[in-house]
């Protein structure tokens, strides 16, 4: 049934499927209307980040690091986005 806990491959095939979707979804609209922009990517964000976690959660299991240490390039990433947010895109802009 649509309740029950869905399985480890299950999941691989929805995040696969959106991945190839997007991925389809993004030449067809470049062949027919010749517009490269990233917009068209962000269905696969959720699967990116998905694979970004799973990624640093193994070299965690492969370097024998502490798991809370898992979560510390994805606070460098937050304070380097809030410095561009806050000093590099508005002096882009206009300062």
């Amino acid at each position: 049934s649509l309740a029950e806990t869905p399985t480890v491959p299950q999941i691989w095939l929805v995040f696969g499927a959106v991945l190839l979707l997007t991925l389809g979804m993004y030449i067809y609209y470049n062949l027919s209307f010749v517009q490269f922009q990233g917009r068209y990517l962000f269905t696969a964000i959720i699967p990116f980040a998905f694979l970004l976690v799973l990624g640093f959660d193994a070299w965690t299991k492969l370097l024998k690091l502490h798991p809370l240490i898992t979560i510390l390039p994805f606070l460098v990433f937050a304070l380097l986005d809030a410095y561009l947010i806050w000093r590099v895109i508005p002096c882009a802009v206009g300062c």
